[in-house]
């Protein structure tokens, strides 16, 4: 629908701009309608974001799975056997004893159960919550247990009937299990479960135990202590040296506890309060080693009898043994991998890397062939010769720090980051990045900021608002800056095609952003305005601004020379993400739950797609459209050869 254009006053002189612009045929509607009808999901790069592992109870297949659903693999294939979808973030696996059934946990309201032979899902228990300590399904898969903490949870599989929900009852226990552990905020307790005595108390001073576990035979106890302080919300959080202290106690039936070995864990890790966001710790099933693994990226093995360290492996948060003991596999955000460690030297005989938690950025290289999503913790390079691929082709990981702020160039040459202490930039060389740093800061960061770091399209130039309050333009060519603001604020540049035009805001959903258009080469402001618009784009063949508001989903048009706001058509409420086609015909649009496509003239609605996209880019040559997806998975459409 077209809108009757609000005026906008021009808050700086606005003179008129020399702009050049190389004039493109636009297509005729209809054609352009038929050549959207005709686009198409081509495949999709990556996995995602995966959470949790589990190994089948014959120790042939390994089940990852998170968010988008569950792949099941061979330990020695890199393609998945078959795929299991769910709709939300999938936090536990459990197989049934005989491999018949999977049961998962997705987020904490919902179980589901598959049948792994048809693929196909049987049971789905909904409105629940638990905050899941584990799923068991009974010796004839007829029942599945979840233990919820205070609750105790037992479906019939068959019929998904609720046959029993009750509380925990601690006097309930078999001759085996005699003690059970509770966990508090500053110590962890065994518990005689006939009596209800406290048996032991372990506490470390200045520490908190984060897990308390028993090996698989009970005579062990795993307590894991780290280091604390109390936040100003009164909750305990990691202290500064992020310290962690593993004691291993002797548990006999007739005798109190006693310490049997002390062990220095590493460095905890923690970022939020969600069960898979902490470290892993896990026995083998015959009792013989116990694995942590160390907020520093290492997986350590300890013997068990005698507390000696027996190897140390790169990699690993949540780490599982595998039922024969012999293998040990190991997940982190950027991959998961299986250990053979029936030896002295252990090796991996099985990787995959495909993960994705989220793409900051994407970014075609190598003239389209090869596509960039940046993450916090790796820049990851998948070959477009294929449209499907779980893996990357290869990555470029930083340093030993997580990056903020990740940035490519527009032809994926240059890459860049911030972290609290400085800026860098690298290359686009797996064999020799040679990061250096651009700008180191008079004082770390104490925090995360979100403000974008741009390059100009001829990668010569790199805008940034500094940490100390100014916005710079940086030459790269010879490392010099120079200052283009000290007074205002902003968090997204965006260079103009042609890089003479660098536009910078502080972009919001719900009310008006300052708008700041500075001459690139000058560094000159040359027009300031105001304006509702939360994601916004240069028209690549025309002197246009588009930009949409997120909450009326009005698309607004400003003539770049003259400052006049010239159109607005509206859309769809709640656009999230803007994009324009190289040849300036097509616009997309992102919404939290679909994406459309739109002739970018009119913007009447040529293609609309049911989706939960993030990112949305076109090629060089605008035959593929990118969607990166929330779950960390990377969608390519485009047109099949012959069909346009």
């Amino acid at each position: 629908m077209a809108l009757t254009p609000t005026a906008q006053l021009t808050e700086t002189p606005a003179p008129t701009l020399a702009l050049s612009f190389s004039a493109v045929p636009s297509l005729p509607s209809e054609a352009l309608l038929d050549r959207v009808a005709k686009l198409e999901k081509l495949g999709e790069l990556g996995m995602g974001r995966m959470h949790t592992m589990a190994w089948s109870p014959d120790g042939k297949t390994v089940a990852v799975a998170g968010y988008p659903g569950v792949y099941l693999f061979t330990p020695s294939g890199t393609q998945p056997a078959s795929f299991l979808p769910t709709t939300s973030d999938l936090l536990l696996l459990s197989f049934s004893p005989d491999g018949r059934y999977l049961a998962a946990q997705i987020s904490n309201y919902e179980i589901e159960i598959w049948d792994l032979a048809s693929g196909n899902s049987v049971q789905k228990f909904e409105n629940i919550y638990c905050w899941n300590r584990g799923m068991k399904f009974s010796p004839d898969d007829e029942f599945l247990t979840a233990d919820c903490g205070e609750l105790i949870y037992t479906w019939r599989v068959s019929s998904g009937f609720l046959v029993k929900k009750e509380a925990r009852d601690t006097t309930d226990g078999s001759a085996l299990e005699k003690y059970t552990v509770r966990t508090g905020m500053k110590s962890a307790q065994l518990i005689n479960i006939q009596s209800g005595e406290i048996v032991k108390t372990f506490e470390i001073p200045g520490m908190a135990p984060a897990w308390a576990t028993f090996s698989p035979d009970r005579k062990t106890l795993a307590v894991w202590h780290y280091q604390y302080e109390i936040a100003r919300t009164g909750i305990y959080i990691p202290g500064q040296e992020f310290k962690t202290i593993l004691q291993l106690w002797n548990i006999l039936p007739d005798q109190p506890p006693t310490l049997r070995a002390e062990l220095s864990t590493g460095k905890w890790r923690q970022e939020t309060f969600i069960l898979g966001d902490y470290q892993g710790i896990s026995f083998s099933p015959d009792s013989r080693k116990l694995a942590t693994a160390s907020g520093d990226g290492t997986t350590q093995i300890w013997d068990v009898l005698s507390g000696r360290l027996l190897y140390t492996l790169p990699n690993g948060n949540n780490i599982y043994f595998s039922p024969d003991s012999k293998h040990l596999a190991s997940l982190d955000n950027n991959g998961a991998r299986v250990w053979d460690v029936s030896s002295m030297q252990p090796e991996i005989v099985w990787e995959i890397s495909g993960f994705n938690r989220y793409s900051f950025s994407v970014v075609f290289a190598n003239g389209g062939s090869e596509l960039v999503s940046a993450t916090d913790e790796a820049f990851k390079f998948f070959s477009l010769s294929a449209s499907t691929a779980l893996e990357p082709s290869r990555q470029i990981v930083l340093p030993g720090v997580r990056g903020h702020n990740m940035t490519i160039s527009p032809d994926g040459a240059r890459l860049a980051y911030t972290t609290a202490e400085e800026i860098l930039i690298g290359e686009n060389n797996s064999q020799a990045t040679n990061w250096q740093t651009l700008e180191k800061f008079a004082e770390p960061l104490s925090y995360d900021r979100d403000f974008e770091v741009t390059f100009s399209p001829d990668n010569s130039l790199l805008a940034l608002y500094d940490q100390d309050g100014k916005i710079r333009l940086w030459n790269l060519k010879n490392s010099k800056s120079i200052e283009l603001a000290s007074n205002i604020f902003v968090s997204k540049f965006l260079f103009s095609p042609d890089g003479a035009l660098l536009l910078g805001t502080d972009p919001h959903t719900s009310e008006p952003s300052i708008f700041y258009l500075w001459d690139a080469r000058t560094g000159k402001l040359v027009r300031q305005w105001t304006s509702q618009m939360y994601q916004f784009v240069f028209h690549p063949h025309k002197p246009l601004l588009i930009g949409a508001d997120f909450m009326t989903g009005i698309i607004r048009f400003f003539d770049l020379q003259t400052g006049n706001l010239t159109q607005e058509i509206r859309a769809d409420e709640h656009v999230e993400a803007i994009a324009i086609s190289p040849d300036g015909s097509l616009l997309a649009l992102d919404y939290n739950n679909k994406f459309e496509i739109r002739a970018a003239e009119t913007l009447s609605l040529l293609k609309e797609v049911s989706s939960q996209p993030s990112i949305l880019s076109f090629s060089p040559d605008g035959e593929r459209l990118i969607v990166g997806l929330s779950d960390g998975r990377i969608q390519v459409w485009g047109w099949r050869q012959g069909t346009q």
